[in-house]
């Protein structure tokens, strides 16, 4: 992939008033990248609208409800930069359905059962939000959820296995362990009736007909190039806001793990899918 040029904030025209900031933030600009003086109201709602991760550069005195609302349904995520007093279960709620990896920022007393489950399951890489789901709370089943969907990417479950089974109860690992082979098993049983459907399917033959012997012209061989693989050191950058994940090290701040092929996935701080590597 060609490497892209990355504007820098030097390279921006100077903002000089706020009717400037909000048409800087309207093409593309970052909040960060606009004057303290002149992050009014409009231009962080604006700015937060785009990128729900830019709360955290907004001013304290203007975090109102609607403001920080904006901001987690753009990106959950921004659950973290939201004044305690505005987490309510609500926001909790709609922060974590975004991305699992909010319940880290959830406060302690809105961690219920059902927020805790709905973390782990809403995609494969959130089954790692286990380990902020409170001890009390981790039960069979949900532990047994996270796992599953971290098996289900193969890619990687094979980087993280010992981790997961790490924020698992250790009275609980031996039962989790069991219904996952449990689980593999029905796949695998299910993966073979497909197989034997399609081979049992008739094939309806077609009445013979002559025809006059032709001779074909030598056929060509094509040979078809294999995708390469990504090194292991790959290291991902976002165009948008320059953030950089290296396959070999991951992403403790954002419960990246190691070995995420990140060209299919957005990035964890502007949500942004443009990746130069």
């Amino acid at each position: 992939m060609a490497k892209k040029k990355i504007t820098t904030v030097e390279d921006k025209k100077e903002i000089t008033s706020a009717e400037e900031a909000l048409k800087a933030i309207k093409s593309g600009d970052r909040l960060f990248e606009v004057p303290k003086k002149f992050r009014t109201i409009e231009v962080c709602l604006a700015a937060v609208k785009k990128n729900g991760y830019m709360l955290k550069y907004v001013p304290e005195k203007l975090k109102t409800a609607e403001l920080c609302l904006a901001a987690v349904l753009k990106n959950g995520g921004a659950l973290e930069s939201i004044p305690e007093k505005l987490k309510t279960s609500e926001f909790c709620l709609k922060a974590v359905k975004k991305n699992g990896y909010a319940l880290r920022s959830v406060p302690e007393e809105l961690k219920t059962a059902e927020l805790c489950l709905m973390a782990v399951s809403i995609i494969q890489e959130d089954g790692l939000a286990l380990e902020y789901v409170p001890e009390k709370l981790k039960t069979i089943e949900l532990c047994f959820t996270a796992v599953k969907w971290l098996y289900d990417d193969n890619e990687l479950y094979g980087h993280i296995e010992k981790e997961i089974y790490g924020y698992i109860p250790k009275k609980l690992v031996a039962e989790v362990r069991k219904m996952l082979d449990s689980y593999i098993n029905v796949k695998e049983l299910e993966r073979s009736k497909v197989k034997k459907t399609v081979l049992k399917e008739p094939v309806a033959k077609k009445p013979s007909v002559k025809k006059p012997s032709v001779k074909k012209p030598e056929a060509k061989t094509t040979i078809v190039k294999k995708p390469t693989t990504k090194k292991e050191n790959t290291a991902y950058v976002c165009t948008e806001c320059g953030y950089i994940y290296i396959t070999a090290e991951g992403d403790p701040a954002y419960g990246m793990k190691p070995g995420i092929n990140m060209a299919d996935k957005n990035c964890p701080q502007c949500d942004s899918n443009d990746w130069d590597y």
